[in-house]
């Protein structure tokens, strides 16, 4: 596997399927600007969304427990 340079990258952009320049633009500057370091949230982005948390478990309330209200 090669290693992906800048003009690689810019290349993927400019070739790409959005068709939209404003969203070309901000890609560009996500990518290429002064914060070039990814948080979670912008992971998640990318990913399509983050996981879902873990289910509760919830157990049925058989009714036979003392209620302490």
């Amino acid at each position: 596997m090669r290693a992906w340079t800048d003009k690689d990258v810019e290349n993927l952009i400019r070739e790409g399927i959005v068709p939209d320049p404003a969203h070309k633009n901000r890609l560009r500057e996500r990518l290429f600007g002064e914060n070039r370091e990814l948080d979670l949230g912008d992971l998640a982005e990318v990913a399509g969304g983050t996981a879902l948390p873990a289910s509760e478990e919830w157990k049925p309330w058989t009714g036979s427990e003392e209620d302490p209200a």
